[in-house]
């Protein structure tokens, strides 16, 4: 099964190498295109007027941003489909990170195979909640996971670092022009004042729109905001509304991601006012963010919780999944798909995961006798390691020719073999002979007997 994983992973990473490469080598081929349109074209004075291409310089927060863009831009090549794009980007996320997956799993196994020894440190100190005796019970445990090489923060890495990849997807999404389309600020700007511009023409009824705007986006439009203060997935939403042909001096052969899902369009941000359509999202959002949490923590490993604990645990099951629902409705629906995406993923990957690494579990027997060994009342087995990592003991046969296959009754019949040599080099018989036969040893004179004969002979 890790092999298997192992292999799908690098065949992932492969192709989405693979289609990196061609997208960032076709990137070149459009910027020529549109330069040679550029300089073939005549028209209005707009179309007339000199644009020169300049590439950006790299920053730091294109770190994670550029290879993301890649990644959904094969994605949307292969599927022209951005919510299906979305879903392939999140297997490639989760095959990347899923080595650090199969840390936080072993990390949970290797603090279930404490449980038993940890508990009877708790049960040692139960009913004392005196402040003194819980940072000494609290010491003890800690030494034990020292002994013991654990670390209860070692599987914290994966679950961190879904906020980066979140933050840096949630970039490129609300920025296709620059990341998904691969455009420069300054063709974005030349790109801005066109649309400035027809929309002036909108306004003064020089010029009929082609496409439909949201009833959001008109607002902000009608109450004086500026299109370069737009999002630049509201400026695609402008693009199409004023007609992408009036934009192809600049947009070349690249085409604009398409965001609608059928009647959906998740390009837009969910509200009570309009879109009602888009209020499936934050409510799927919801459901499956909740169910996800109950399953994925039945299918791991959970420590004892006191009282309090426990009724934070109820609280964060209910609060994380509102938190989601409160984000839906301040980013556009598309990053609420990604969540609900890696949500369903992270319930697959966790029971994939209890496969390949089982949690141990104790019996009532096997937990009464490790509490007896850290309380010093029985010495310890060999086999505890072994029962502590759910190995079980092998049962010897009932037939005695398979003796051989057992460690003592080898060393027990090796040592048999080797005393009579032993007894040879020092000159004593050894004590193992078997008896002699009472035919060979003449039979032991009576007491009378001895007493007869030597009174005859001394006659």
């Amino acid at each position: 099964m890790k092999k298997i994983f192992l292999c799908l992973m690098a065949v992932i990473t492969a192709v989405v190498m693979l289609g990196c490469g061609t997208v960032f080598a076709t990137e070149a081929s459009v910027s020529e295109t549109v330069a040679a349109e550029t300089s073939a074209e005549n028209g209005t004075a707009a179309d007339t007027e000199e644009f020169v291409d300049t590439k950006d310089s790299f920053q730091l927060s294109d770190i994670l941003r550029v290879p993301f863009s890649y990644v959904i831009r094969f994605a949307y090549q292969l599927i022209p489909n951005y919510a299906v794009a979305l879903l392939l980007f999140a297997i490639v996320m989760k095959a990347v990170l899923f080595p650090f997956s199969i840390k936080q799993q072993k990390n949970m196994v290797k603090q279930a195979s404490l449980r038993p020894k940890e508990a009877a440190i708790r049960k040692r100190y139960a009913g004392r909640t005196d402040r003194p005796t819980q940072q000494k019970m609290q010491s003890e445990i800690m030494d034990l996971y020292q002994r013991e090489n654990f670390n209860p923060m070692g599987g914290c890495l994966p679950m961190l670092l879904q906020f980066p990849i979140l933050i840096a997807l949630y970039n490129v999404i609300i920025n296709p022009l620059k990341y998904l389309c691969g455009f420069s600020s300054a063709r974005i700007t030349a790109i801005q004042n066109e649309m400035t511009r027809l929309y002036t023409m909108v306004q003064d009824g020089s010029f009929s729109p082609v496409g439909k705007l949201s009833e959001t986006i008109l607002k902000r439009l009608e109450s004086g905001t500026e299109i370069s203060k737009l999002s630049g997935i509201e400026q695609v939403n402008v693009i199409r509304y004023l007609g992408e042909e009036n934009f192809a001096k600049w947009l070349g052969d690249t085409k604009l991601p398409d965001f609608t899902l059928g009647p959906i369009n998740l390009s837009l941000t969910p509200n009570f006012t309009s879109d009602f359509i888009l209020l499936l999202i934050p409510v799927l959002t919801f459901l499956i963010a909740f169910f996800s949490m109950r399953l994925t923590r039945k299918m791991s490993y959970q420590p004892e919780q006191t009282a309090d604990q426990a009724m934070s645990t109820k609280i964060m099951d209910f609060t994380m999944p509102l938190i989601s629902v409160w984000i839906t409705f301040t980013v556009p629906a598309v990053v609420g798909i990604y969540w609900i995406y890696q949500n369903i993923l992270s319930v697959v990957q966790q029971f994939i995961l209890k496969k390949m690494y089982p949690i141990p579990t104790f019996t009532d027997e096997e937990m009464k006798r490790i509490e007896k060994e850290m309380n010093g009342k029985l010495k310890p087995k060999r086999d505890d390691s072994a029962a502590s990592s759910g190995e079980k003991k092998k049962v010897r046969s009932l037939h005695h020719i398979d003796d051989d296959d057992y460690p003592d009754t080898q060393k027990k019949k090796k040592k048999e073999t080797e005393e009579p040599a032993e007894s040879k080099q020092t000159g004593e018989e050894p004590t193992d002979r078997p008896p002699i036969s009472p035919a060979v040893i003449p039979p032991a004179r009576m007491k009378g007997e001895d007493d007869r004969r030597d009174s005859g002979e001394g006659q």
